[in-house]
């Protein structure tokens, strides 16, 4: 999984959905109200998100 955030100045919307189609399984979140500190900006979101791929992985 890969993140990224809307005001985010160093890891753009386009290079996540690059990253992401690396990876099997891959899948890219962004955010709009954020930046580059996704952790620290929204972290309950973020713990879901992960949270979510942890089930999903079950499944594969």
């Amino acid at each position: 999984m890969v993140m990224s955030g809307a005001q985010d100045q160093m890891f753009t919307y386009e290079m996540g959905i690059e990253l992401a189609s690396h990876f099997s399984h891959g899948e890219h979140l962004h955010f709009q109200n954020a930046g580059h500190l996704l952790m620290a900006e929204h972290p309950q979101a973020v713990n879901l998100a992960i949270a979510n791929l942890l089930l999903k992985m079950d499944a594969w």
